[in-house]
Order: C-alpha cells, then sequence, then structure tokens
C-alpha cells in the first residue's frame, strides 16, 4: 500500500478531495464513495481496475493511503473461486502478476503524481 504525505490540513474532507479527483480525472474515470470505512473512495478505470484512495487525518501530517483494487465485487468472487482450484494457481498467479503490472501499476503512479503536484494539496 503507497502512502502520500501532505502538509497537516484538519479542514480537508474526503467529499472535498473526490471532488478535486473529478475535476482531474472526470472525464476518464469514475470516482465514486465506498461506504465500508470512513474517508475511503475510489478511482475506477475499469471492473478490472482501480485504486482505492483512504484519506487519513491525524495529528501528524495528512496523508493518503493507496492502494490497487477490483472495483467489481463480481469478479473479485470469480477470483477468488478461481483461488480455491489448486490446478489453476499457476495461471492465476501469472494473470495477476501481469494484471498487476500493466494495470495497477500505471493507475497507481497517476494518481500519486496527481497528489504529489496538485496544488490544492501542496
Amino acid at each position: 500500500m503507497a502512502k502520500v504525505k501532505l502538509r497537516h490540513n484538519p479542514e480537508l474532507t474526503v467529499e472535498q478531495v473526490m471532488q478535486i479527483f473529478r475535476d482531474r480525472f472526470g472525464d476518464r474515470y469514475k470516482i465514486y464513495r465506498i461506504k465500508v470505512r470512513r474517508g475511503l473512495f475510489m478511482v475506477k478505470k475499469s471492473a478490472w481496475t482501480g485504486v482505492r484512495v483512504t484519506l487519513v487525518q491525524t495529528k501528524e501530517p495528512t496523508h493518503f493511503k493507496l492502494g490497487g483494487d477490483i472495483p467489481s465485487v463480481t469478479l473479485r468472487i470469480l477470483l477468488f473461486f478461481c483461488a480455491l482450484i489448486p490446478a489453476l494457481w499457476p495461471a492465476l498467479f501469472v494473470f495477476l502478476y501481469i494484471w498487476h503490472s500493466k494495470s495497477i501499476k500505471p493507475l497507481l503512479s497517476e494518481v500519486k503524481q496527481f497528489i504529489a503536484a496538485a496544488p490544492e494539496f501542496a
């Protein structure tokens, strides 16, 4: 899980951050709130590719936690059941390695670079 630190900004809310992300990525990616945990939203490129973004407010500098994810619950369940079949493990390992390096890493890098360069977060 990647971590991007900002200056201490306690007045920054998840809604404001989501709006900043929508202004930047709204035409290419879907930005939506995940209601499971507080401060968490998703930058979704496709059903297979997304980045979880968590805004963490502490007494230390404000920071974001970023992680690659599969936004579609159906696809996550499908991969879970494929993982239960030992004969599929080699193919699943190769698939996940390629998927991570070709899909998740570039999107994660793009989101990290945006957070680091955005004047709203400086």
